[in-house]
């Protein structure tokens, strides 16, 4: 008797501190993991604790802008790893699916902002505070799309 093992798909939020990750069940949430510090030494870590108690992944989803460059680049690299050496789905949005639209921010006092559908950057007067990344109860998956590459939406300086 074969026994397939149930398979769970994993939204993260690699863009905001902490590192976040979520576990659905099909659509429905599960539970979320998280873990303080730098991206690059965090992400690897954190997934294994979730796959150690979730083997099987599924779906990757995942924010791929806008943000920090360098978190962008290394979630990139790593589902797209993930795809290749496990065969995982990966599907991506913006951040502001999962912010309330709130503005995230760039640089200095400088902000992403999403208008009409767009995204902007725009200067405020004042730094402000920046909506937490939240976890919906249900997986929308026509939020995403199988367009993965990063959202490098500021000039090269």
């Amino acid at each position: 008797m074969i026994m397939l093992m149930k398979e769970y798909n994993l939204l993260i939020f690699s863009t905001s501190k902490p590192l976040k990750i979520g576990v659905y069940d099909g659509q429905r949430f599960l539970e979320s993991f998280q873990m303080e510090g730098q991206l690059s030494d965090c992400l690897l870590p954190l997934f294994a604790k979730v796959c150690d108690k979730y083997p099987k992944v599924q779906t990757l989803f995942f924010i791929n802008g806008p943000g920090s460059f360098m978190a962008l680049k290394l979630v990139y690299i790593f589902a797209k790893t993930l795809a290749i050496t496990k065969g995982i789905e990966l599907l991506a949005t913006n951040g502001f699916e999962f912010n309330g639209d709130s503005p995230i921010r760039a640089y200095g006092k400088s902000y992403f902002v999403r208008k009409k559908g767009q995204i902007l950057l725009e200067n405020f007067k004042e730094l402000i505070q920046e909506a937490e990344y939240t976890f919906p109860p249900i997986l929308n998956k026509d939020c995403f799309s199988p367009m993965i590459k990063p959202l490098y939406l500021l000039p090269a300086l």
